[in-house]
């Protein structure tokens, strides 16, 4: 596994050196999450070739909390209430957590913003943990991107299995069609 994964790890430099790696890839090493995240680069680029190292457009996807209701695109909240109001939603719920220094989070957010349109029987939930540093402490977030997916106001299972910390989009797609 080790050997496999320093493979993976020597693919995706040698990918970012010639350019043909999506942007994400060079940065997640040194910003947010470590060398795991170069791994998980690697593997999201053989995995999960749609990724665009352009930026895709924003849409009207994006909107703030005004019903709560699934397929509305990205919840954005600001407070306590509004965390638990989105979390009531019925079904999967998937929680984004999220900082604007944060590279890796800037690169995934066009992609989960994506999701959030392509899967409108989930709630998507985007959380600034500066912004919100209670409810991010709540949940225990200790690095950027952290994604929960959430049922009933909880954890759908055992915090290793619907907890995705990085910005894999091979690995957040799995998980969101996994727990859906």
């Amino acid at each position: 596994q080790s050997t496999h994964d320093g493979m993976l790890a020597t693919r995706a430099a040698r990918l970012v050196r010639t350019s043909r790696a999506p942007a994400f890839v060079g940065r997640a090493a040194s910003t947010c999450v470590g060398r795991s995240a170069v791994v998980g680069a690697a593997r999201a680029v053989r995995a999960f070739p749609l990724v665009s190292p352009a930026p895709l457009p924003l849409s009207s996807a994006v909107r703030s909390l005004s019903t709560g209701s699934k397929g509305a695109g990205v919840v954005e909240v600001t407070d306590d209430a509004e965390y638990s109001q989105a979390l009531a939603s019925k079904g999967l719920c998937v929680v984004y957590f999220t900082a604007s220094w944060c590279g890796p989070c800037q690169k995934i957010k066009p992609i989960y913003e994506q999701m959030a349109t392509d899967f409108p029987e989930t709630t998507f939930i985007k959380v600034d943990v500066d912004e919100c540093a209670e409810i991010a402490a709540g949940a225990e977030v200790r690095a950027m991107p952290t994604f929960h997916f959430m049922k009933d106001g909880k954890l759908a299972g055992p915090k290793s299995e619907s907890e995705l910390v990085g910005a894999d989009p091979a690995q957040l797609l799995a998980y969101v069609k996994h727990w859906s």
